[in-house]
């Protein structure tokens, strides 16, 4: 028995060789499962927009069944199904839209005011005291290369840790 080529989409091996393959990958079943399965991704607005233009299906909707299925020119959406897909649309663009951009001032001053003032070596205005995450913490025996330094060392870092490194 020679090599087997399986494909994802069809969910089925062949032999594997070039024109096989190149046959089983402009087959009419195989374009239909990759389009099947590409379609699971799309977003709610995207599915409605391409379906804004087409008209319902008649046999869809009288006989809850078509024989073209996704490779149908029309709609098969039911109108509980529209409305579905334009409250998934606003909740996602509504989500989307809520989540302010990323900053970094805002950031580094939530992190100066969460800075421990009452510790014996403070740091200078300006410099916060790093914090270990948590993933790091529960570990036990941690490599100095990633123990966080001090804010102090960081000011302190002159001749001596130049001499030290070489």
């Amino acid at each position: 028995m020679g090599k087997q080529y399986y494909c994802d989409y069809c969910n089925r091996s062949f032999a594997d060789g070039a024109e096989n393959r190149k046959k089983h990958l402009v087959s009419l079943q195989h374009e239909k499962m990759r389009k099947a399965h590409y379609d699971m991704f799309k977003d709610a607005a995207t599915i409605l927009e391409e379906n804004k233009s087409k008209n319902p299906c008649r046999q869809f909707h009288t006989a809850g069944y078509c024989v073209y299925e996704s490779s149908c020119k029309y709609s098969h959406l039911t109108p509980a199904d529209i409305m579905r897909l334009h409250e998934q649309a606003a909740e996602q663009s509504g989500i989307r839209k809520s989540r302010p951009d990323p900053d970094i001032d805002a950031w580094l001053q939530t992190k100066n005011l969460k800075t421990d003032s009452s510790s014996s070596n403070s740091a200078p205005s300006g410099v916060s005291n790093p914090v270990l995450p948590p993933i790091l913490a529960n570990i036990p025996n941690l490599p100095p290369s990633l123990i966080p330094c001090k804010p102090y060392e960081l000011v302190d870092f002159g001749k001596d840790a130049a001499n030290q490194w070489g």
